[in-house]
């Protein structure tokens, strides 16, 4: 259950709704950390779906060849940033990795 909570994104209000339970009971759950079994279930669930977005994004922008993916790709992916630098009367838009 916790692992599909975690697929899913479920807040803390969420998951207190379903089970029926107040939202500070979830909360003081999540305080344990690892030491709950529950909280590993939901992060794992939690970093399958940010896995599969990623590479779902990841094959579109390279089998469509779409610009925008790619830039949001390379944004949020590679660490990139983009940046305009003026010079005389056209802006120069860069990008390039953050270090």
């Amino acid at each position: 259950m916790a692992h599909g909570f975690g697929q899913l994104g479920l807040t803390f209000d969420d998951m207190a709704d379903i089970l029926g339970i107040s939202r500070r009971t979830v909360a003081r759950e999540f305080s344990e950390g690892e030491a709950s079994d529950f909280v590993t279930e939901y992060r794992r669930g939690r970093a399958n779906t940010n896995r599969s977005i990623r590479m779902k994004i990841l094959q579109r922008a390279i089998k469509e060849d779409k610009d925008n993916v790619l830039l949001f790709a390379a944004k949020n992916y590679c660490g990139m940033k983009e940046r305009s630098i003026i010079r005389g009367r056209f802006p120069l838009t860069l990008l390039w990795v953050a270090r």
